[in-house]
């Protein structure tokens, strides 16, 4: 099994980034920083195994998952996987475990967000926002 502790390279780091919401300004510094940066705006399975040979670090989203032939793919090389989500099961951690492959994630980014929503959500059923809506809809 490839393990990254038994791969050297003298190569620039290489990034490949299926999140097309990563952050430009985090995209600038990995490039600013000596990174080979590739970024997949649409990325498919098939499109990732194309591009995912001997990267040193992923940025992985939902609904992608990175399974054990992806991570077969990418070679040795490989070192962390950060994904913009709270959760992770879209990610196999055993496989990432088993290889030493660190992960980031980040938990607590929605929790205002949904906090917020469970506010909106309960003033607009005892404000019975949508039968109003429905009324206004039906004589406009």
């Amino acid at each position: 099994m490839a393990n990254a502790k038994n791969c050297t390279t003298n190569k620039p780091p290489k990034v490949l980034i299926i999140e097309p919401t990563t952050p430009r300004s985090g995209i600038d510094y990995l490039k600013e920083h000596g990174c080979q940066v590739i970024q997949l705006e649409k990325a498919t399975e098939e499109e990732v195994l194309k591009h995912i040979a001997d990267v040193d670090a992923l940025f992985w989203a939902p609904p992608l998952k990175l399974t054990k032939p992806v991570l077969d793919a990418a070679g040795c090389n490989m070192k962390t996987v950060a994904t913009l989500s709270a959760g992770y099961n879209h990610i196999d951690i055993d496989e990432l475990k088993k290889r030493g492959i660190k992960l980031g994630n980040t938990p607590r980014v929605l929790d205002a967000a949904v906090a917020d929503l469970g506010v909106v959500l309960a003033l607009a059923a005892a404000r019975r926002l949508h039968e109003g809506r429905l009324k206004i809809e039906k004589y406009v």
